[in-house]
């Protein structure tokens, strides 16, 4: 019962049951040997993409190819838009590509799109667990159908794509992320619902890291069915993100991840490049991915998409030290946690904001000026000041 307790915890319980469904886990005994496996994984510090190579078997390039990707009109990506020509190197063979949404309703789910204009709805970071849905039968359909598919997601969700289907196909392109941890759904609920009564107008739209003000300043922004009214609130001052990266809202395996790895089973790892200028001149405006390139599918790839963007080749090292720590550590989980999700059953927004985080005089002034300094053009002295108090 111990090790099976993820899959039964807070409102998570039934995004594992969309997963037993996809995998056709129906009787108890079924059921129990997958909880076996998870307790091997677990008790003999296995990563699980090993687990799945050893199943269903990967054959693996035996080098990791590193690039910065760079592609500056993108503005509505949440870095430097790597995904999309991916997806249109998909789409321009007749393709399908499955990616992430947060629809008029407010839920985050995976969807297909087959043009390039609708998959820039799968553009930008969603902070929040997504529903695979029946995606995976989908996914398989199309490859039955003898179509490219990219179907891109989460590490966990990758590798539970590639357990479904069982084996390899020539046509399937996988894209995973660096991921920090995936957020409760109930939380985001209620933090939508929060800002939906503040300003008394149905949420319609939301991006977790909006660039609208500008490349160098991100911001969670909430759009609604009055137009005239909109909640944007910078990441250092948003409470979904400040709790999402003080890890009270993350799921309970997320604390244990199976899938921190250079070794993934996906084609592609992309993830946010902040150094982007000292990599290379040409990345002007800084606006970068990071992307692992981990198969030889992968390089035959870039090779044909290289020319529609901006990009360097780096060290492996420096950019794992500078950008993806959460390629091979979890997030810790922090004392109250157990107790923030009791809580979230009867508190509000503002009510848990106040109990979790700080919300002191001193913070509110900080999140304050820096608004004022990125909408008065003075953003850029606020970070050397700022970098400069650091050295000192």
């Amino acid at each position: 019962k111990e090790n099976f307790t993820i899959f039964s915890e807070n409102d998570t319980s039934k995004i594992f049951k969309d997963i037993f469904k996809q995998l056709n886990i129906n009787d108890e005994s079924t059921k129990c040997n997958f909880k076996h496996n998870l307790s091997v994984i677990k008790n003999e510090n296995m990563s699980l993409y090993k687990f799945l190579d050893m199943y269903y078997g990967k054959d693996k390039v035996e080098f990791e190819r590193f690039y910065n990707m760079y592609e500056e009109e993108l503005k509505k990506s949440t870095s430097g838009g790597a995904f999309l020509p991916i997806a249109r190197y998909v789409i321009e063979r007749g393709g399908v590509v499955f990616g992430v949404v947060c629809d008029g309703e407010m839920k985050v789910r995976h969807e297909w799109e087959e043009t390039i204009e609708s998959c820039l709805r799968f553009s930008g970071s969603k902070y929040v667990q997504s529903d695979v849905g029946d995606s995976f039968r989908q996914v398989k359909q199309f490859l039955k159908e003898g179509r490219w598919v990219l179907f891109s997601g989460t590490p966990c969700q990758v590798a539970g794509l590639k357990a479904f289907l069982r084996k390899d196909y020539e046509r399937l392109v996988l894209v995973d992320l660096v991921c920090h941890g995936v957020p409760s759904p109930l939380f985001f609920e209620k933090y939508v619902d929060y800002h939906s009564v503040r300003l008394g107008s149905k949420a319609v739209a939301y991006k977790s890291r909006d660039k609208e003000s500008g490349l160098g300043y991100q911001a969670s922004v909430i759009r609604f069915e009055d137009s005239t009214k909109k909640y944007s609130l910078g990441m250092e001052g948003d409470v979904l993100m400040r709790c999402f990266f003080s890890d009270y809202c993350s799921r309970p395996s997320c604390y244990e991840c199976a899938f921190k790895t250079l070794n993934r089973v996906s084609d592609f790892t992309l993830f946010d490049c902040w150094g982007a200028k000292e990599e290379n001149k040409k990345l002007k405006k800084g606006a970068a991915t990071n992307v692992f390139v981990h198969t030889q599918k992968g390089e035959a790839i870039f090779s044909v998409i290289q020319n529609q963007f901006e990009w360097a080749e780096s060290d492996l090292n420096r950019v794992i030290d500078r950008d993806g720590i959460m390629i091979l550590n979890s997030v810790k989980c922090p004392p109250k946690r157990e107790t923030f999700f009791v809580d979230l059953q009867h508190f509000s927004i503002s009510e848990m904001e106040k109990k979790y985080l700080d919300t002191s005089f001193v913070r509110t002034l900080r999140i304050l000026l820096k608004n004022y300094f990125y909408r008065f053009g003075l953003f850029e002295w606020y970070l050397k000041i700022k970098k400069w108090i650091r050295k000192k």
